[in-house]
């Protein structure tokens, strides 16, 4: 099946991982690849993608600000995709912060421009 033995996609189901589609006896080729296309990861390569600390991802977690999943034997496991996104906006955000910061450090923005100000 795809690369993925029949003993790593029984543990998956087991675990809650592989999530069956309400009707289907059983997973279909489609369904696998999906898993595969978007994979679940634990806690510490969740804090790679997003570029923090694996306490803080749990911290997100814990106050529900990243999607996860809780595993029966209670590992957290989050969905490489969604982190991804969660991760590009923390990027796009960083990126329009610094460079409003340094068009008013290099001072192409005049004091009547800034905002809050009314102008003189």
């Amino acid at each position: 099946m795809l690369s993925m033995s029949e003993v790593t996609v029984t543990r998956f189901r087991r675990e809650g991982l592989l999530v069956r589609l309400s009707g289907l006896p059983s997973y279909s080729r489609s369904d696998v690849q999906a898993f595969i296309d978007n994979p679940w990861i634990n806690t510490v390569q969740a804090a790679l993608v997003l570029q923090v600390s694996h306490a803080r991802v749990s911290q997100l977690a814990a106050e529900d600000k990243i999607p996860v999943h809780h595993t029966p034997s209670g590992q957290r496991m989050y969905r490489l995709a969604q982190l991804e996104v969660v991760a590009r906006a923390r990027r796009e955000r960083r990126s329009r912060s610094s460079s409003a910061s340094s068009t008013l450090a290099s001072g192409h923005v005049g004091p009547d421009e800034l905002p809050g100000s009314h102008g003189s």
